[in-house]
C-alpha cells in the first residue's frame, strides 16, 4: 500500500508540474550552463519482496544530498550520497536478530532536463554507484561485514522536478529506482524524495 501512495503521489506532482510550466517571473533566474547546484531532501524508500536483503528489510526513511553541474544541450552530471535505514521485516526478540540496517549509496548521476528557461525544470535521471550496508542488532551491536552486510553496487533511474520560487532555489521532488546488488543477488527500492536546492551564481 505504501508503495502505491508513493507512485500515485509521484504521478500527480510530476503532472501539476507539467502543467505550470510557463516563462520565469522576473524574480526568478533558472540556472545556465556552468552553474553548480545543491539539494538537501529526506526520502523514504522501500524494497519490493525479492532478492537477499529484500526478503528481511521493508522500508524506511533517510537524507541525501546532491550536487549537480548543468552542461549545454539541457543535460548535467552530478554525484549523490545517500543514507537510508530499513526496518526488518519480522522482528524477533533475540537479542542477536536483526533490527535495521543502514545503507550508504555514494553515486555518479547523469540528468536530461526539459524545459530549463521556465520555473519547473523536469528531468530523467541514470545512476551508478556504490552501497555500503550495516545491520544493527537488538541488542546495538553493529554488523559491517558478514552475508547481509558489507558493500555492494547500485544501478538507478530517475525522474523528478525542480520548481524554482525565488532567484536560484528551488523545491525539488523525484522519485527513483535503484537495483541493489548484493553477492550476486538483485534488491529492488523505489524511493521518493523531497527537498530543497539552490545554484551558485557566477
Amino acid at each position: 500500500m505504501r508503495l502505491h501512495r508513493i507512485i500515485g503521489f509521484t504521478t500527480l506532482a510530476l503532472a501539476l508540474a507539467t502543467g505550470a510550466a510557463s516563462a520565469a517571473p522576473s524574480n526568478i533566474q533558472p540556472p545556465r550552463p556552468g552553474q553548480v547546484g545543491f539539494v538537501g531532501a529526506g526520502q523514504y524508500g522501500t524494497f519490493f519482496k525479492s532478492g537477499d536483503l529484500a526478503k528481511l528489510f521493508g522500508g524506511g526513511g533517510g537524507y541525501l544530498v546532491r550536487a549537480r553541474y548543468r552542461m549545454r544541450y539541457e543535460r548535467a552530471v552530478g554525484v549523490s550520497f545517500e543514507r537510508q535505514g530499513f526496518q526488518v521485516r519480522d522482528p524477533a526478540d533475540s537479542a542477536f536478530a536483526f533490527k535495521t540496517m543502514t545503507t550508504i549509496v555514494s553515486a555518479l548521476d547523469i540528468y536530461q532536463m526539459f524545459g530549463t528557461r521556465t520555473p519547473t525544470v523536469k528531468y530523467l535521471s541514470a545512476s551508478l554507484g556504490l552501497a555500503q550496508n550495516t545491520i544493527k542488532l537488538n541488542d546495538g551491536e553493529t554488523v559491517v561485514n558478514g552475508t547481509y552486510a558489507g558493500d555492494g553496487f547500485v544501478v538507478g533511474v530517475g525522474a523528478g522536478f525542480e520548481r524554482f520560487v525565488w532567484q536560484s532555489w528551488d523545491v525539488d521532488l523525484s522519485a527513483r529506482y535503484y537495483a541493489m546488488f548484493h553477492l550476486g543477488h538483485a534488491n529492488h527500492e523505489v524511493q521518493l524524495s523531497l527537498g530543497v536546492g539552490f545554484y551558485a551564481g557566477y
